[in-house]
C-alpha cells in the first residue's frame, strides 16, 4: 500500500504560534487519506468487551483532535464507537466552523464503526463534556482521551485486556510519556510482570491522605460508607496529585478507563477550576475501592503550554510511510 507523504512531515513544515496546533486544509485532506488506509491495520478485539472512546474537546483543542483520532485509527484495535463532546465559549464566539466539524466527522466515519460528535453552543467544563460523552456511550469499557494527547498503538488493546483479565476492577489508570519515540509493543507476558497499584493500596492511600489533611470528623466522613453523600468534589482538589505509592512514573488522571456502570454511581465534577479529573479519580477510589494503576505508558501527554513542541514529540506512531509499522503489534488476548 502506498500512502501520501507523511502527516508528520506536513506538520513539521509549519510553525504554529505558542499554545496552538494549526492543521492546514491540505494536511487535513492528507490525514483523511492516511486514516482511511490505516483502518486496515486494526484487528478484532479479542477481549470480547465493547470499547467506547470518549473525547472531551474545546475549540482550542479541535486542531490536535485530528492528530489524536488518526493515532487511534492507526491502533491495533479500534474502538466500537467514538464520542466527541465539543463545547463552545461563554460568549458563543469561539466555535469551530461547521465545515471543519463536518470534515472531521466524514473522515473518521469511514474509519470507525460509529462516530458521534456532540456540539454544545456554550462553554462547558471538562467534567461536563466528559459526562455528556459518557451519557451517549454504549460500550462495556469507557476509555477517556484528552483531545491533544496521542495514544500508544496498543492503548485500547491493553486496557480491554486488563478489564477482561480482572473483572472486579472498575477503574484503571496508566502512565504517560512526553515522546512517542519511546512507545514499544507489549506482549501479554510483559503486561503480567508490570508494576501495579492494587485496589487495596489505593484505598489505604486515600484514607491516609484524608487523615493527614483534614480534621478527624471530616476525615471520618470522607472514608465512611456514606461518603458519596458527604463528600464535595471541590474538597478532593486539595488531595495530593494522583501519584500513588510504588508507581514512580507520572499519571494523567484525565486519560483513564472505567466500566460503564461506574458513571451511574460517580459523576465527573462540573466545577470549572483545575483538578476535576483528580477529584473524579479519588472519588471512584473512595466510593468503589476497585481501581488500579498499571505502570505502562499508553499516552504521549501534551501540555497546552508546550503545544508547539508536542507537534513533533507526540507524532502518532504508525501514521505515514516513514513511521513504525504497527500492523504486527499484538492485539492481546483475555
Amino acid at each position: 500500500r502506498t500512502l501520501a507523504p507523511s502527516f508528520n512531515a506536513t506538520m513539521a513544515a509549519r510553525r504554529p504560534p505558542p499554545g496552538h496546533v494549526v492543521i492546514s486544509l491540505a494536511a487535513l485532506l492528507l490525514l483523511a487519506r492516511e486514516a482511511h488506509a490505516l483502518a486496515a491495520n486494526a484487528r478484532p478485539n479479542p477481549s470480547g468487551l465493547r470499547i467506547s472512546l470518549l473525547v472531551p474537546c474545546t475549540p482550542a483543542h479541535f486542531g490536535p483532535l485530528n492528530r489524536t483520532l488518526s493515532a487511534y485509527a492507526a491502533g491495533v484495535v479500534h474502538p466500537d464507537e467514538v464520542i466527541v463532546s465539543l463545547s463552545g465559549s461563554a460568549d458563543g464566539r469561539a466555535r469551530v466552523a461547521r465545515s471543519r466539524v463536518e470534515r472531521l466527522r466524514g473522515t473518521f466515519a469511514r474509519v470507525f464503526s460509529r462516530v458521534v460528535l456532540l456540539e454544545h453552543a456554550g462553554e462547558r467544563s471538562a467534567g461536563e463534556n466528559r459526562n455528556a460523552a459518557g451519557a451517549h456511550a454504549s460500550g462495556d469499557v469507557l476509555v477517556f482521551s484528552d483531545a491533544d494527547d496521542v495514544p500508544h498503538p496498543q492503548r485500547l488493546a491493553v486496557l480491554a485486556h486488563w478489564f477482561a483479565k480482572e473483572p472486579a476492577v472498575q477503574m484503571l489508570h496508566h502512565t504517560w510519556v512526553r515522546s512517542t519515540a519511546s512507545f514499544r509493543p507489549w506482549t501479554e507476558r510483559e503486561l503480567g510482570a508490570v508494576r501495579r497499584v492494587s485496589p487495596g493500596e489505593l484505598a489505604r492511600a486515600f484514607d491516609v491522605h484524608c487523615a493527614e489533611r483534614y480534621p478527624p470528623v471530616v476525615a471520618r466522613a470522607m472514608v465512611s460508607r456514606t461518603r458519596s453523600r458527604l463528600l464535595a468534589p471541590e474538597m478532593l482538589t486539595q488531595m495530593p496529585v494522583f501519584q500513588p505509592l510504588r508507581t514512580a512514573a507520572p499519571i494523567h488522571t484525565g486519560n483513564l478507563a472505567l466500566r460503564r456502570e461506574v458513571l451511574a454511581r460517580v459523576r465527573w465534577p462540573t466545577f470549572r477550576e483545575a483538578g476535576e479529573d483528580k477529584a473524579f479519580s479519588w472519588s471512584v477510589v473512595a466510593q468503589l475501592r476497585a481501581a488500579i494503576v498499571i505502570e505502562v505508558p499508553l499516552v504521549c501527554y501534551c501540555e497546552s503550554r508546550l503545544a508547539a513542541a508536542c507537534s513533533s514529540a507526540c507524532a502518532p506512531v504508525g501514521v505515514g510511510i516513514d513511521s513504525v509499522d504497527v500492523s504486527r503489534w499484538p492485539t492481546l488476548g483475555r
